[in-house]
């Protein structure tokens, strides 16, 4: 494990000499080092990166929260019959085998908090409401989210941890942005309910335990471009907290400006 973690990516006889004077043993073949890598449980990098994400300290905080983005990528992989069997392939001219990735990043302390290697494509919706099933943080979190991830089942999941949020969402995303988008308004707060006959219709709501209400806030901005932009989040500005959401530590709420420049922080 020190091997693999410590390469820097020269030739492998290289590598080897450098490890082994570093760490005073004799040296060893090449074949042996290939042999004994291929032993190695992939699920143990994960399990080092959470174990490392508990540990390292996380000085800066947004009033008292951690904020973690959530994204993904697709990563080419070695080409061979057994990656393409697990991994699967992108079906375009060079067919190489792909994997898709989620992950979870501190964006203020600069710090990957977890990563989840799926097969390609993914569900990355799904691939993170696994890993939030896996999270057993109790730090106060705002989880950041771009249009591509939310969906109301990931929702239920935040809320369900305690967890807060800030999601930017597409224009058709429900009833309830379009009606928003309408209203001329930029800053509301409203309760939808989702029941079995709402998710007859509904795509997103696959993941629901129903019947299911919640308290969302709707932000709309404006870019620079011109092009508008729609937040849904269960981060609430004081004096509009509904009441059954206890606010700990952040005493002066989140004002439209807050979630800017938490959504914001993204980049």
């Amino acid at each position: 494990m020190l091997f693999v973690l410590g390469r820097v990516n020269t030739l492998l006889d290289f590598e080897i000499l450098n490890f082994c004077e570093k760490q005073n043993i004799d040296t060893f073949a090449k074949s042996a080092m290939v042999e004994a890598r291929k032993k190695i449980d992939s699920n143990a990098f994960r399990q080092i990166l959470q174990n490392l994400s508990h540990v390292l300290p996380k000085d800066k905080l947004f009033k008292c929260h951690q904020l973690v983005a959530v994204d993904g990528t697709e990563l080419q992989l070695p080409k061979s019959h057994n990656i393409t069997e697990i991994y699967g392939t992108k079906k375009d001219k060079c067919n190489w085998p792909r994997a898709h990735i989620v992950s979870f990043y501190d964006v203020l302390n600069h710090q990957y908090l977890d990563a989840y290697f799926d097969s390609y494509p993914c569900d990355e919706r799904q691939s993170s409401i696994s890993m939030l099933d896996e999270s057993s943080t109790m730090q106060l979190q705002i989880y950041l989210l771009d249009r591509g991830f939310p969906s109301v089942g990931m929702i239920q999941k935040l809320n369900q941890m305690g967890k807060e949020f800030v999601l930017r969402v597409s224009k058709n995303f429900s009833a309830e942005v379009a009606a928003f988008r309408e209203s001329g308004k930029d800053d509301v707060v409203t309760a939808i309910t989702y029941t079995k006959s709402r998710t007859r219709t509904n795509k997103t709501s696959k993941d629901l335990v129903l019947s299911y209400t919640l308290n969302i806030r709707f932000v709309k901005f404006l870019l620079e471009s011109g092009e508008e932009e729609i937040l849904m989040s269960n981060c609430f500005d004081v004096g509009r907290i509904p009441s059954s959401k206890s606010m700990i530590c952040d005493q002066d709420g989140f004002t439209k400006e807050d979630l800017c420049i938490l959504y914001g922080s993204r980049s």
